[in-house]
């Protein structure tokens, strides 16, 4: 009886014993197919993480190559309407320049009528003197002028 007991008692523990095992590989085999399973995960996210970096880097570069189109536009205009306002500083003083021109000629012209010179007392010498002299004096002057603006 003693011996049936032990034997009884035997068989229950081995049972108990390989149900434990049995639950423990189990156990084991579930925590493998998880980490398995979390690996798998791990490799997509790192693979959405190097995609998401790429494409960040990608946006990086057309931001930079976006910047760099803007700046060009930025000096484009920058250098067109510094050459906008040249062009128009020197076309006023191109008026301007004609505008005296005019000016001196007038008074290189009608000096002679404001002084009331008759045509038959100045000799003909003199008045082709009087329009070397005042053509040299209205084209030296718009020289002038013209050195002095474009320097």
């Amino acid at each position: 009886m003693v011996q049936a007991a032990l034997t009884g008692l035997d068989t229950w523990m081995s049972k108990k014993w390989r149900e434990k095992q049995r639950r423990w590989r189990q156990q084991r085999a579930d925590w493998h197919a998880e980490d398995i399973q979390f690996r798998f995960e791990e490799i997509l996210l790192r693979e959405e993480e190097q995609d998401f970096f790429q494409a960040q880097l990608r946006w990086r570069e057309e931001d930079m190559k976006q910047r760099k189109v803007g700046n060009s536009r930025y000096l484009w205009n920058r250098f067109s309407e510094q050459n906008r306002r040249d062009v128009e500083e020197k076309s006023e003083q191109l008026r301007s320049i004609s505008w005296l021109s005019g000016l001196v000629t007038s008074f290189t012209m009608t000096s002679p009528i404001e002084f009331a010179f008759v045509s038959q007392s100045i000799s003909i010498a003199k008045l082709t003197s009087y329009a070397i002299f005042a053509a040299i004096v209205v084209s030296t002057r718009f020289v002038i002028f013209l050195l002095n603006d474009f320097d």
